[in-house]
């Protein structure tokens, strides 16, 4: 028998990851419900300001001598890493989401290969 105190803080840890998975499926909506424009735009911000950043940073500690006057260089990295920084974010928010799946089903008692196949398949149901 499973004493009380025991069985409450499970189930504080149960309705905790599902309160979770609730909030981090909303952050997913709202981050696919911005426009491609919108999203492109963001993404790009990112790469470029830590472009920018890291080689500040790199010349100041005399490892490059990055022209931080010409954005030439910056612009070249965010087309080359722009639609791969978008796909790891894709791929990163999803495995979030199944981490979390995961994790309430094992709470739930519920076998690892089971509960893989039903992360992925929420997961798989989300995001169409």
């Amino acid at each position: 028998m499973i004493p009380l105190a025991e069985r409450r803080d499970n189930m504080n840890l149960k309705n905790i990851l599902i309160i979770l998975i609730v909030l981090w499926c909303g952050v997913i909506f709202y981050a696919s419900s911005r426009n491609n424009i919108q999203s492109n735009g963001k993404s790009r911000r990112i790469i470029y300001v830590t472009a920018k950043t890291t080689a500040r940073v790199t010349n100041k500690l005399k490892i490059t001598k990055i022209d931080l006057s010409n954005d030439i260089w910056a612009n070249n990295i965010v087309k080359k890493y722009n639609g791969k920084f978008r796909k790891c974010c894709h791929a990163t928010v999803y495995f979030i989401l199944s981490i979390l799946i995961m994790i309430c089903l094992r709470i739930f008692k519920i076998n690892p290969t089971k509960a893989l196949l039903i992360a992925i398949g929420v997961c798989f149901l989300y995001s169409l």
